[in-house]
């Protein structure tokens, strides 16, 4: 298993983040920041920056919510799931096993 930071667990399977995951939510944040200031958005820098963070991290949930769909699919197919991992790029649900082409699709 690649380190990373663990979140916890979701029906016994590892919830792990890459490091990784940090640049993203500083990434999109950034961008959202840089777009509400351009657009004028009243408020505070304080609350632009809050809202920013939120974003960011919403990215991260957003990713890690289609993942967990991924993993209960495969565990209602009977198929055993060893992680799933969220990075910079997306995420990811390790699944072993061979899976038929019904279970593919």
């Amino acid at each position: 298993m690649k380190p990373g930071l663990r979140l916890g667990t979701f029906r016994g399977v590892p919830i792990i983040a890459d490091a990784s995951v940090f640049v993203l939510v500083v990434l999109f944040g950034v961008a959202v920041l840089i777009d509400l200031n351009q657009s004028g958005v009243s408020g505070s820098s304080q609350v632009r920056g809050v809202a920013a963070l939120i974003a960011g991290v919403g990215i991260v949930v957003s990713i890690l919510i289609h993942e967990l769909s991924h993993a209960v699919t495969a565990q209602r197919r009977s198929m055993h799931i060893r992680e799933i991992r969220v990075f910079i790029f997306g995420g990811y649900t390790v699944i072993t096993g061979e899976p038929s082409p019904v279970d593919e699709f």
